[in-house]
């Protein structure tokens, strides 16, 4: 625990936990919403099946087995709702996080209210 403590910044450290807690809450510009859908990730190698885990307005994140670089610029393409341009920003062994780069106001046209509202 000492060693946590001492990586904390000084102010933190004067901190109440439920003060911290709120300092390190997640920050997402959108909210995410959990899903489980089969979909391909068009890339410059080829075509790649992949499960998308849950999406944004700003992003996915999706399972997949293939090495792919963060910044790699690929496409998603979900049967339901079309597809999404845009680049990854996190990789680990089986996932990765996508950043899209179309406005929030296009993904949400295509995600469509009952997705957004559910």
């Amino acid at each position: 625990m000492v060693e946590l403590a001492s990586k904390l910044a000084a102010r933190e450290l004067s901190l109440s936990a439920a003060e911290l807690v709120d300092r390190w809450k997640e920050r997402r510009r959108f909210q995410r919403k959990p899903v489980l859908l089969a979909a391909t990730l068009e890339t410059r190698q080829g075509t790649l099946q992949c499960i998308t885990l849950d999406l944004s307005l700003g992003g996915a994140r999706i399972q997949l087995h293939e090495k792919l670089e963060p910044l790699d610029q690929v496409t998603l393409a979900l049967e339901k709702f079309g597809h999404f341009p845009g680049h990854f920003v996190w990789r680990n062994v089986s996932e990765a996080g996508l950043q899209f780069t179309d406005t929030p106001e296009e993904i949400a046209l295509r995600f469509g209210p009952e997705f957004l509202t559910e």
